[in-house]
């Protein structure tokens, strides 16, 4: 099958992509972009976005605490989906994904974020799409997304400038 083809099959059986809220609090939200659905064969495996395709996806981090961030370091893991019908049916494997490989837990940074402002994180290790592959069982499941996020190591620049002290004299 042709890489061109791969592609238009692959879009075919995912419908359009929807933010998922990872983490929201205290004025700091983490959002993923993702098929709001995906059609798969058992035995198969799909890429969001595909891997022929130029785009990657990361966490996006909103800052809307009144401080700018100077950077914001978080973990994200994916887990399995399970049968929505029978809760000890796996029915695909989800993972971060580079060009040849996978991991469940990826580490994400941002630079600076100001107040009111969003930017899509980078991956410490290159992992920049998501892969869902099947298992050879039928089932229906949703992927379970919302309290994955850990360690949320977060920078602030101080909200004023730096005000004057007491003075001090010596002598």
């Amino acid at each position: 099958m042709s890489e061109a083809l791969k592609n238009k099959v692959t879009e075919e059986y995912q419908s359009a992509a929807k933010p998922y809220t990872l983490f929201n609090q205290n004025g700091i939200q983490i959002i993923l972009n993702l098929p709001g659905a995906l059609q798969l064969s058992p035995n198969s495996q799909d890429y969001y976005p595909p891997l022929e395709s130029p785009e990657t996806n990361a966490p996006i981090l909103i800052n809307n605490t009144g401080f700018d961030i100077l950077s914001a370091t978080f973990i994200v893991t994916l887990q399995d989906v399970i049968d929505t019908g029978n809760k000890l049916n796996t029915i695909a494997s989800v993972q971060w994904w580079d060009k040849e490989k996978g991991q469940q837990v990826m580490e994400f940074t941002c630079g600076e974020v100001d107040n009111k402002n969003q930017v899509m994180s980078t991956p410490k290790d290159g992992f920049s799409r998501v892969r869902w592959a099947t298992m050879a069982n039928n089932g229906r499941g949703q992927s379970t997304l919302l309290n994955d996020v850990s360690l949320v190591s977060l920078t602030f620049r101080p909200a004023l400038a730096p005000i004057n002290g007491p003075i001090v004299q010596i002598g």
